[in-house]
């Protein structure tokens, strides 16, 4: 793996992220470089815009979860002591509750017009 700033002999890690010493990133240091570089991007670094690393936390749980990965996987990937406590972030957004929820009306709208023709034939 490329190192921008290369470890030195005898302080060998397997982090992506260090300072410029070599060594890994605190998670202060990171958070904090991290917000620097979503506001250098023009991007609000917030909860609610999605911007924070728990954000990723999140996104890893959907993308899982999306996959079709087991519960039982997705408790042992993100590190949970229990099915219960990687739920949330597992739960469908409310954008693909409205999607879903649109498909199925229309999926239901095909289905019934479907059976009324069916009924008007068989008269």
């Amino acid at each position: 793996m490329y190192q921008r700033f290369p470890i030195k002999k005898g302080l060998e890690h397997p982090y992506a992220l260090t300072s410029r010493e070599g060594t890994p990133y605190t998670i202060k240091s990171y958070s904090e470089s991290r917000k620097r570089a979503v506001k250098r991007i023009g991007l609000e670094y917030s909860k609610e815009a999605c911007t924070t690393s728990h954000a990723d936390r999140h996104r890893y749980g959907q993308n899982l979860a999306e996959s079709g990965v087991p519960s039982i996987i997705i408790k042992t990937a993100m590190h949970h002591a229990s099915i219960e406590s990687q739920q949330i972030y597992t739960q469908p957004t409310e954008k693909k509750v409205r999607r879903q929820l649109k498909n199925a009306e229309q999926t239901a709208l095909i289905n019934s017009s479907i059976n009324l023709q069916f009924l008007l034939e068989a008269k």
